[in-house]
C-alpha cells in the first residue's frame, strides 16, 4: 500500500522546487547578461582593432603642423566611438589603466608627448621605435537585466589591440639615411656617399652625397637598450640603417621651414634621454658615412651590438643567382675564400612588357639584358636609357606605371625623404625639412684600391685614374664578375649611387601616394594588426 505524503513532505518539496526555480532563474539571468557582455566585448574588440590600425595610419600619413600624437589620439577616440555607437567620455580615457601596455614603450600621458591638455591616456601607448601602437578600450559597463536577481547589477568588459608597420627589405623597408634635394628630376643618379678620393665619389665630386643625416635608433637593436638613440660609429648605426632602413617613421611638413606656421620636429630631438619626437619632419645634416658603414650596410653585413649577424642589404635579395660562376660577386674573404654575392637584377629588367610608356622605356625594355649577359658598354648604354626613361615617364601626362610588381622584391628599392631645401646645407647645419618621400633604386658601387692589387673580373669596370691608390672598380647591376681587393680586410665601398624613381611609375601596392595637407606622403610599407 502506497503511503501518502505528509504535509511536511509536501512542504519540503515545495521549498526545494522554489529554490531550484530561483537557482535556475539565476543561471538563465547570468547566461543572458553574459551574452550581452560578450556582444559588448565583440564591439569593444572591433573598436580596438579599428582604432589601433587607424591611429597607426594617422601616424604614418601625418603631415600637419601640430602634434602628430594628438592627431593619432583624435583618430583613435573617434574610431572607438564610431564602433561602439556611443561616446566614451574623456574622463574614461583619463582614468583607464592598461596593465598590458607595451613593455618597452611610452604611454601617451607621459609629459614628453606634450598632450596634457588633450586627454592623453595610459591606455594608448607607443613602442620605443614608434612602429607599434596599442589601444585598450576603457571598461564598458553593461547593465544586468536579470543578474540583479543574484546580486550583480552590471558586467564590465574591455578589449585591446596592437598594430604596427611591416618592415621587410626591398620596397617595404624603412627610409635609408639619405635624402633628395628639391627639384631633382626622376632619372637623376645621386650619390649616397662621397668617397675619400673625389675621383671615387660616384664619378666626380660634383655629384656629392645627397643629404646624409643621423639615423638614430628609436628601438633597441637585438634587445640592447644601449643602442636607443645611438648613431655612433662604434655601434655601426649608419651600417645598420643602410641595411635595414631607419627603424622609425617620419612625417612631412606641408609648408616650407620659412613659413610662420611651420612646426619643427627634429629627428632624434629628445636623444639621448628618450627617443623622439615620434614623427620627425626634420633631419640633422651633421653626419656622414664612414667607408665601413656603406661596405657593411650594402654588402658584407655585420653584428650590432650583439646577437645574430645581419646581412648586407644587397646580399639578401632573391636575384643573386648563387651557385653559378661569374655572377656578380663582390669581396672575397681572404681567410675563408667565401665571396659575397649581391642581388644583380638590373632596374630595366623589371619593366612591365604590357605597359604603354614612352619610347625610351620601350627601348630599354627591348634591350632585354639578362643579368649574366651584357658587356660593360651594354650595361652603361642600358643605364643611360633607363635614366631617360624615368625622366620621360615622370613628365608623361598619362603617368604610366612602367614597372611590374616583382620590383617590390628587390632590396635595391628603398624610400628616401625629399627635402624642401634645393641646395646642400653648410657643414653641421641643422636641418633638412622633409617635404615628401620618394622611391630610389640603389644602383652602382665604387670599390677603391686599398692594397697592392685590385682585380675587376668579368664586366666589372677597372678605372685607372693615374693617381697613387686611386684606382677603383665600378659595378652596376647587370654586370657579372668579381671584385678582388688585396690585402685581407682591405675591401671597402668608397661610394654608392641611387636612381630617383617617380612614385607613379611603381605599382600602387608598392608606392602609395596619400595627399594630406597638399603634400604627398609615400607609403613604402604596410600596416597590420600584430596582436
Amino acid at each position: 500500500m502506497t503511503r501518502s505524503p505528509t504535509g511536511d513532505d509536501r512542504g519540503a518539496a515545495a521549498v526545494f522546487i522554489a529554490s531550484s526555480l530561483f537557482l535556475l532563474a539565476g543561471f538563465v539571468a547570468l547566461s543572458i547578461d553574459i551574452g550581452a557582455g560578450t556582444d559588448e566585448r565583440r564591439q569593444d574588440q572591433t573598436g580596438a582593432d579599428s582604432a589601433a590600425l587607424g591611429g597607426s595610419l594617422e601616424l604614418v600619413i601625418y603631415s600637419g603642423g601640430g602634434n602628430p600624437v594628438q592627431s593619432a589620439l583624435q583618430e583613435i577616440y573617434s574610431l572607438v566611438d564610431d564602433n561602439l555607437g556611443r561616446t566614451v567620455p574623456p574622463s574614461a580615457w583619463d582614468a583607464c589603466i592598461d596593465s598590458g601596455a607595451l613593455t618597452y614603450g611610452f604611454k601617451t600621458n607621459q609629459a614628453m608627448f606634450g598632450l596634457s591638455g588633450f586627454n592623453p591616456s595610459d591606455c594608448v601607448s607607443l613602442s620605443e621605435d614608434r612602429n607599434t601602437l596599442r589601444v585598450r578600450v576603457p571598461n564598458q559597463n553593461v547593465d544586468a537585466t536579470f543578474g540583479q536577481v543574484i546580486g550583480f547589477s552590471s558586467v564590465a568588459v574591455s578589449a585591446a589591440a596592437e598594430a604596427g608597420r611591416n618592415t621587410d627589405y626591398g620596397a617595404n623597408s624603412g627610409a635609408i639615411p639619405s635624402g633628395v634635394l628639391l627639384n631633382t628630376p626622376p632619372g637623376t643618379e645621386l650619390c649616397i656617399k662621397t668617397g675619400s678620393n673625389a675621383e671615387q665619389s660616384c664619378a666626380g665630386p660634383s655629384t656629392g652625397d645627397f643629404g646624409l643625416f643621423r639615423p638614430y635608433f628609436y628601438g633597441p637593436i637585438n634587445g640592447d637598450n644601449s643602442t636607443i638613440c645611438n648613431n655612433t660609429e662604434s655601434f655601426e648605426g649608419m651600417a645598420r640603417a643602410i641595411a635595414d632602413g631607419i627603424d622609425h617613421s617620419f612625417s612631412v611638413s606641408p609648408v616650407a621651414p620659412s613659413d610662420p606656421s611651420f612646426a619643427p620636429f627634429v629627428n632624434g630631438g629628445w636623444c639621448p634621454g628618450v627617443p623622439g619626437p615620434p614623427l620627425p619632419n626634420q633631419v640633422d645634416s651633421a653626419a656622414g658615412f664612414q667607408d665601413n658603414d656603406i661596405t657593411r650596410g650594402l654588402v658584407l653585413g655585420s653584428t650590432w651590438p650583439s646577437g645574430p649577424a645581419y646581412p648586407g642589404r644587397l646580399d639578401r635579395g632573391p636575384y643573386q643567382y648563387s651557385g653559378v660562376p661569374n655572377r656578380a660577386r663582390v669581396f672575397e674573404d681572404k681567410f675563408t675564400g667565401v665571396w659575397t654575392e649581391v642581388d644583380n637584377r638590373p632596374l630595366w629588367d623589371f619593366i612591365d612588357d604590357s605597359a604603354i610608356m614612352p619610347l625610351s622605356c620601350v627601348e630599354v625594355r627591348d634591350v632585354n639584358l639578362h643579368p649574366v649577359h651584357g658587356t660593360t658598354a651594354q650595361v652603361y648604354a642600358a643605364l643611360a636609357l633607363m635614366r631617360q626613361c624615368l625622366f620621360d615617364a615622370a613628365n608623361d601626362l598619362s603617368d604610366p606605371v612602367i614597372f611590374g610588381s616583382e620590383i617590390g622584391d628587390s632590396p635595391r628599392l628603398a624610400g628616401a625623404p625629399l627635402y624642401w631645401e634645393d641646395a646642400k646645407l653648410a657643414s653641421n647645419a641643422c636641418c633638412y625639412t622633409i617635404k615628401a618621400f620618394v622611391p630610389v633604386w640603389i644602383e652602382g658601387i665604387w670599390v677603391g684600391k686599398n692594397g697592392p692589387s685590385l682585380t675587376c673580373n668579368g664586366t666589372m669596370e677597372l678605372v685607372i685614374t693615374g693617381g697613387p691608390g686611386a684606382d677603383y672598380c665600378r659595378y652596376h647591376p647587370g654586370m657579372n664578375g668579381e671584385i678582388d681587393n688585396e690585402p685581407p680586410g682591405g675591401d671597402k665601398v668608397d661610394s654608392a649611387s641611387a636612381l630617383l624613381i617617380g612614385c607613379d611609375q611603381l605599382p600602387l601596392a608598392i608606392c602609395q601616394q596619400i595627399e594630406n595637407a597638399g603634400q604627398p606622403r609615400v607609403l613604402i610599407y604596410d600596416l597590420q594588426l600584430t596582436r
